[in-house]
């Protein structure tokens, strides 16, 4: 699993799973939306060479969408849905915290359930050290097939890419 996927995915997958459990029964199309506020702390042992103590704290909006006969078809997350989602990153006595933009997470299925697409729109990762500027950025447009390999990128993604120096450095 890269770094993307590590972090970002980690919250979605657990909203995503919340909602997509319950099915609907046949019928028109539907969509269903929720909100869900999140405070959640792990650490994070895969991005710098030490341990980051990470909490990610803010509601999330996640929006479903299901055929006729109630089999989830696309599912869209957005951070941030009535107030801030933040992050904020501790390690070796330094923080950094971060408030994620709308940056919607695009989810689409295959007719068996299994993931089609993941599509990440938007300014989704942008880190600030004081006095160091940005030292972590994601931003543009990247879409993953459902083992998520990069099937489309525009923009930069260094946590994607693994250009995490400067963030790690912040961090040290």
């Amino acid at each position: 699993m890269n770094r993307l996927l590590g972090r970002t995915f980690m919250t979605a997958a657990a909203l995503a799973g919340c909602l997509a459990a319950g099915a609907l029964p046949a019928s028109a199309n539907t969509k269903t939306t929720s909100i869900l506020h999140i405070d959640s702390r792990y650490v994070d042992r895969r991005t710098c060479d030490f341990p980051i103590r990470v909490h990610e704290f803010g509601p999330f909006k996640i929006a479903d969408y299901y055929d006729g006969d109630g089999a989830l078809l696309k599912e869209i997350l957005t951070a941030g849905a009535g107030g801030p989602f933040s992050f904020t990153d501790t390690a070796n006595g330094s923080t950094l915290t971060m408030q994620m933009q709308s940056a919607p997470i695009v989810t689409t299925f295959n007719a068996d359930g299994t993931v089609r697409t993941e599509a990440i729109n938007g300014l989704e990762w942008k880190f600030t050290a004081p006095g160091g500027g940005i030292v972590l950025l994601d931003t543009g447009r990247l879409v993953l097939d459902g083992d998520g390999n990069v099937i489309f990128e525009v923009g930069p993604h260094q946590r994607q890419n693994g250009d995490v120096a400067a963030f790690c450095a912040a961090l040290r």
